[in-house]
């Protein structure tokens, strides 16, 4: 079962004036679990024009897609209709993915270094946008994540080297957007596990299973921050501005 909630914080004070932040959890949907179907990994959306879309991983090439919205019949009445649909690539085994902020555009990066990327706007179906090599050599592709703006995607492999790529048009495609790389950042030494976007510029923070951390911009693809840890981080969150970061390592240790 997947669930979407909303955590809502608001003032409150007590008999003595004293003011205090306290929180409530508001349940907004839920998806429940496919019959005989095992989630491996899941991710979920709410896009602008309320639409719930979520994303789960089943097995090494299959997606399943479930998406709910509203529904107009002949008569023009509306309802609230679930909307599936399966995604499978039987020629490459899914390795990491993203979905963008508005649940309509699915990434996923494979074993053997192809990056791919989905449609998911018609509810209930799909369109292949592209399928292309990211990395020679077969290089896996372990950490994916949207850009600021939902415009480019940034891919982290095995081998500690990160890049972006854009959908952009090409001379020979014709109208239709080709995946294109844009930017290249300095690699790490170790496998890339996470990257995460600041939510006001287009950096990307990005740390491997050796407790490395860096923190790049991609348009300058300049090295902004590095940090070195003796612990791996499991955890990260960045700050809305994109000045301060809290980090959880897998000692339990809480860093800000």
């Amino acid at each position: 079962m997947v669930t979407l909630d909303h955590v809502r914080f608001y003032s409150q004070f007590n008999a003595e004036g004293k003011r205090s932040i306290a929180h409530v959890v508001e349940r907004l949907s839920t998806f429940p679990a496919e019959k005989d179907i095992v989630t491996k990994q899941a991710a979920a959306r709410i896009s602008e024009d309320d639409v719930y879309t979520v994303v789960r991983l089943v097995d090494q090439n299959t997606f399943l897609t479930q998406q709910k919205g509203m529904e107009e019949d002949s008569l023009g009445n509306a309802s609230i209709k679930i909307f599936r649909g399966v995604i499978k690539e039987n020629l490459s085994t899914f390795s990491a993915f993203c979905l963008s902020r508005e649940g309509n555009t699915l990434f996923a990066g494979a074993e053997d270094g192809y990056l791919m990327g989905w449609d998911l706007s018609n509810l209930g179906s799909h369109r292949s946008i592209d399928k292309i090599k990211a990395f020679s050599e077969n290089t896996l592709i372990t950490a994916l994540s949207f850009v600021y703006g939902d415009e480019s995607v940034v891919v982290g492999n095995q081998k500690g080297a990160i890049t972006t790529w854009s959908l952009t048009p090409t001379e020979w495609s014709g109208n239709k957007k080709r995946m294109r790389q844009l930017h290249a950042f300095s690699s790490h030494s170790a496998p890339i596990i996470a990257l995460r976007p600041t939510s006001r510029d287009k950096s990307v923070l990005s740390w491997t299973n050796e407790g490395s951390v860096h923190l790049d911009h991609m348009t300058s693809e300049q090295r902004l921050i590095t940090i070195e840890n003796d612990d791996l981080w499991q955890k990260v969150s960045l700050s809305e501005r994109g000045n301060g970061l809290a980090a959880l390592d897998t000692t339990g240790k809480l860093m800000i």
